[in-house]
């Protein structure tokens, strides 16, 4: 075992070593991340030059849906095993098989991750703001484009003026006018 752990310490020393730039962009959140296909080749490179081989299974129990990585020592066939707890994601416009290789991919990237120490500081919530910013409200008048949306959304099935001060300030004056306007 010894040998071993000395192995998968070899190969996180060559992927330190790598001046990977990270390929893959998160344009809504506005960040870089290194995408699968990154992480499989720094550890399919890093794992060659140490004589090691890695096998990654999804595998549901009593206790729920987990990845396991074993990594094998080529020479010896010695092994070390990581596991994690995982779920299938809830992927938008897709059908259970295509949420399920959404979780195997995801959960080997991470296994990967973890096992050979590559560390991405956008999973890092320190690294963040994460507070939720304050909505700042703006007066609503007659005399914008924005009172005529809100007329709009009132006549609306549903919408309450409760609704549109969600986003507005209206004076009392002004509610009065667009209640009257949307009777």
């Amino acid at each position: 075992m010894k040998e071993l752990i000395k192995k998968i310490q070899a190969a996180r020393d060559f992927i330190k070593k790598s001046n990977l730039k990270k390929a893959g962009k998160n344009d809504f959140s506005k960040y870089s991340y290194y995408t699968p296909e990154q992480i499989n080749k720094l550890v399919y490179d890093a794992e060659k030059e140490a004589g090691l081989f890695h096998k990654f299974d999804l595998l549901r129990d009593e206790n729920g849906l987990h990845g396991y990585l074993v990594i094998y020592d080529i020479e010896t066939a010695e092994t070390f095993q990581f596991t994690q707890a995982t779920a299938i994601p809830d992927i938008k416009a897709t059908v259970s098989t295509q949420q399920l290789g959404g979780a195997v991919t995801y959960t080997n990237r991470y296994l990967l991750m973890t096992a050979y120490d590559i560390v991405d500081n956008n999973l890092d919530f320190d690294a963040h703001d994460n507070r939720t910013a304050p909505v700042v409200k703006k007066w609503l008048n007659p005399d914008t484009i924005e009172w005529s949306k809100a007329i709009k959304f009132l006549s609306e099935d549903g919408n309450t003026m409760a609704d549109v001060k969600k986003g507005y300030k209206i004076s009392v004056t002004n509610e009065k006018l667009l209640k009257d306007e949307t009777l």
